[in-house]
């Protein structure tokens, strides 16, 4: 290893660096930050470890730490990795604490020594913030050094800016992770004189109540409302975006008018520590998120307080009662186990919470109607008439067979999710909703009669954003307006019927006017058809291919240029189609599912799937080898393996440095042991490793 004890012609950058680290002059003592700024590959790192290999440097400071963070960081296994560096007594199983105890973990190790953490190759800001909210500060010297390429870190972690900002943190926490998370987030946001001004409206030591109470006060309005709204679903739950963002669009809490309101607010939220992402995808945005179980109490009291919601026990509750803009069930509404009559009976007590504003006529306020989860819930047949301004009707997951017909007059509504019922038919009169925006379904037929209705209608066009779940065929209506949908983001559809090959090609003719579309899923239910040529559509980034595609290999000519995920499933390719897909520079996820590939080799070439983070080969029965060459898969993080059981070894995969996780399921044992061999890094090959077993390897 090349000796960096000595820089040579840098003599003057290594004295500046050591006098940071270890003068005790006045005003030395407090926290301080120094960045190391400069271009890759000029020797950054090396400057900054041959200082921290100093004997002075070493016996000064009372525990070191090095993390190097890199691009596509991750905090939980940034904490995790300093924890497991630093001087800790009794080293407790912090790979399976979640990130708020691992900065309480973190915090109490750091509040007792004089620390010396090196963040090496830092890019992200947002990172660098949230680990300062956790380094303590007992004014005894202690250092963080950053070496980074980004020339905005230097000036934002600047010391005299933030050490004022950690005293008030500090000095108003009282150590609590809760309250430092919170006030982190929310004086992060200002200006130093508002900084001043917002500390200065807490008490002395503030309850987490204060510091809660300050923050949503401090919100805008919309975002003040944004954030109480969390509060409608169970206390811990796991929400998904999906449907918070659909829910607020539809309250008005975030303007339709611009595309990514909504991930905006989220966004803001989760930077004032207000929202945690539970799940995230592989492109950064979150899947799914979740209200702190800390903050959910003092939120709901805010939100009952001023009659923004309520939850409801209708055992308990007054139902001719309703003093709260938004209602809410919780008791047993995703059945815990119970009998179905049961579900039944207590999904009734959302038509009992109904029959009040109905007989009242105060139905006419009601926007929102989300039903998501509840057990076959009892809908009237004049839905569409007592509640005429309906926006957002959820029945996903409902199990629910039939839709009351007087959903198609509701000429406001905007998301109709009827995903995972048994629904199989519309009401003809859906597509006159010149405000529908979003269409979820489960194997819909349209009926062929409404075919000239479809054709005639030119708002269709402005309006519908997402159509999912729908089943086509030789004759269906919708083939004659797919063209003329140019709004559309999303779409999923089956082909069912003769002569597939003909008419897939003539589907993919119209997707060619889709110049929106981000999302597309097409599964054919017939065992032929023809993948046609898809390189026009330059917005797709996320592409599911169900069925077999009548082709022998892909063509990179033929493939969308910007696809960040893409799923083959039953495609039965004959030739390895990694060449091809290694050349997409976008690439995030890859999924080679059922029967996807035939062929017996896998091949990865030098320099391919430069961003690929996710890859998951299942059921792939004749694969039996696979070979990665040198600088390939960079950046993969997660690799899953299941059931492809003539797969023994992996060569290559020990040249990947960024493993994260590794799934194995029903392998064979060969595979499994040489996973477990391969030691590049450390003890094990990635950070997690799961392998799962069953009987199969008992029947081989």
């Amino acid at each position: 290893m090349k000796d960096e004890s000595h820089i040579v012609g840098r003599e003057d950058c290594v004295n500046k660096l050591l006098l940071q680290l270890i003068d005790e002059g006045d005003g030395c003592a407090n926290l301080t930050v120094i960045s190391v700024f400069g271009e890759g590959a000029i020797g950054k790192t090396a400057l900054v470890r041959s200082v921290c290999n100093r004997a002075e440097v070493k016996n000064h400071f009372d525990c070191c730490a090095w993390v190097r963070v890199g691009p596509k960081p991750n905090l939980v296994h940034l904490m995790v990795d300093l924890l497991k560096q630093l001087r800790v007594p009794k080293l407790r199983d912090v790979d399976s604490m979640d990130k708020e105890k691992l900065s309480e973990e973190l915090l109490g190790v750091l509040m007792g020594c004089c620390y010396l953490i090196v963040l090496d190759d830092l890019c992200d800001l947002h990172l660098m913030d949230e680990l300062m909210m956790v380094l303590a500060d007992l004014r005894n010297g202690s250092r963080v050094i950053v070496t980074t390429r980004s020339p905005d870190i230097p000036l934002s972690i600047d010391p005299w800016n933030l050490l004022p900002l950690k005293e008030t943190i500090l000095s108003k926490s009282n150590g609590s992770p809760s309250k430092i998370l919170l006030l982190g987030g929310l004086l992060s946001t200002t200006t130093l004189d508002g900084r001043t001004k917002l500390a200065n409206g807490l008490p002395h030591r503030p309850t987490l109540q204060d510091v809660v109470h300050l923050g949503v006060n401090d919100l805008p309005e919309g975002l003040k409302q944004c954030a109480l709204y969390l509060t409608l679903f169970p206390k811990e739950s796991e929400i998904p975006t999906r449907r918070l963002f659909r829910l607020w669009l539809a309250e008005n809490l975030v303007s339709s008018a611009l595309e990514n309101g909504a991930e905006e607010c989220f966004e803001i939220l989760v930077s004032r520590h207000m929202v945690e992402v539970a799940r995230p995808k592989r492109d950064g945005s979150a899947r799914s998120c979740r209200l702190p179980g800390s903050l959910y109490d003092v939120f709901y009291q805010m939100a009952e307080n001023e009659r923004f919601l309520k939850i409801y026990d209708c055992s308990i509750h007054d139902k001719k009662k309703f003093n709260a803009l938004h209602i809410a069930i919780h008791r047993d509404i995703y059945g815990g186990g119970e009998a179905s009559a049961q579900l039944g009976t207590r999904a009734g007590e959302i038509a009992v919470l109904l029959r009040p504003l109905v007989s009242k006529r105060d139905s006419s306020l009601l926007w929102i109607l989300d039903l998501e989860g509840v057990y076959k819930p009892s809908l009237p047949e004049e839905l569409g008439t007592i509640l005429p301004n309906l926006k957002y009707l959820g029945l996903r997951r409902t199990l629910l067979e039939r839709l009351p017909k007087s959903v198609g007059i509701l000429s406001r509504l905007e998301t109709l999710d009827m995903k995972y019922t048994n629904i199989s038919d519309l009401p003809d009169s859906i597509w006159e909703a010149e405000n529908l925006r979003h269409l979820y379904m489960t194997e819909v037929v349209l009926n062929v009669a409404i075919g000239h209705q479809l054709e005639s209608k030119k708002s269709l066009n402005c309006n519908i954003q997402t159509i999912w779940g729908l089943v086509t065929h030789v004759n269906s209506p919708m083939l004659k307006v797919l063209h003329k949908l140019t709004g559309l983001r999303k779409l999923a559809l089956t082909w069912r019927g003769p002569a597939a090959s003909a008419a897939t090609d003539n589907i993919l003719n119209h997707f060619l006017n889709l110049k929106k579309l981000k999302s597309l899923r097409l599964r054919l239910a017939n065992p032929s058809g023809e993948m046609g040529d898809m390189s026009r559509l330059k917005s797709l980034s996320n592409l599911y291919l169900n069925g077999f595609m009548g082709i022998r290999s892909l063509l990179e000519s033929h493939i969308p240029p910007n696809l960040k995920v893409l799923t083959l499933s039953r495609s039965r390719l004959k030739e390895d189609p990694m060449g091809v897909l290694g050349k997409l520079k976008c690439l995030i996820t890859l999924r080679l599912f059922a029967k996807s590939y035939d062929g017996l080799t896998l091949s990865v070439s030098k320099g391919t799937f430069p961003s690929l983070c996710a890859l998951k080969l299942w059921k792939l029965e004749g694969l039996n080898n696979w070979t990665i060459q040198a600088n390939a898969m960079t950046c993969l993080a997660d690799l899953e393996i299941k059931d492809c059981k003539q797969l023994r070894t992996i060569d290559g995969l020990e040249q990947i440095k960024t493993l994260e996780v590794i799934t194995l399921v029903r392998v064979p044992d060969e595979l499994e042991q040489s996973v477990r061999d391969m030691q590049p890094n450390g003890p094990i090959i990635a950070k997690v490793l799961v392998i799962e077993f069953d009987t199969y390897a008992s029947n081989k």
